[in-house]
């Protein structure tokens, strides 16, 4: 529901996660203002639009909609950045939900084009993802894309 919070982060609205993600934080976007059904309508329209991405409250919706409908699931997305300088590594972004301390499994997402743009989009790394949240097993090749 568009103004409950979300079971990992109570006391945010879905509506005030969306709404800071896609209108306060982002310099150049509309403000939606305060109305939580305004903020829908803002949001809803950008969704339908060419200039949407999908950032942290979405990855955040999944997560919830899996907890839901099993409640035992404890996923866990990690968001990676390849660091340009010095060594062009991978560098740990982002953890949703934060906090977990038995994940049932671990998606690694890397976050490529630039950041607030329709050329943002996240591609999903091969080893690391759905392995324990200490890291891939013994002898696991560092994360890579995938390639389709």
């Amino acid at each position: 529901n568009w103004k409950l919070p979300p079971l990992h982060l109570p006391g945010v609205p879905w509506h005030a996660q969306v709404t800071y993600t896609h209108s306060v934080a982002v310099d150049d976007a509309d403000d939606w203002g305060s109305d939580p059904e305004v903020q829908c309508a803002a949001w809803q329209a950008q969704c339908d639009s060419l200039d949407h991405y999908f950032g942290v409250p979405e990855i955040a919706a999944f997560i919830d909609q899996a907890r839901q409908l099993r409640p035992e699931l404890q996923p866990v997305v990690r968001i990676w950045r390849l660091q340009t300088r010095p060594s062009h590594a991978l560098q740990l972004s982002q953890t949703v939900p934060e906090g977990v301390a038995a994940p049932s499994f671990v998606i690694d997402l890397r976050i490529k084009g630039r950041l607030d743009t329709k050329t943002a989009h996240y591609v999903l790394l091969r080893s690391g993802s759905f392995h324990a949240m200490d890291g891939p097993p013994a002898g696991a090749r560092k994360p890579r894309e995938l390639r389709s």
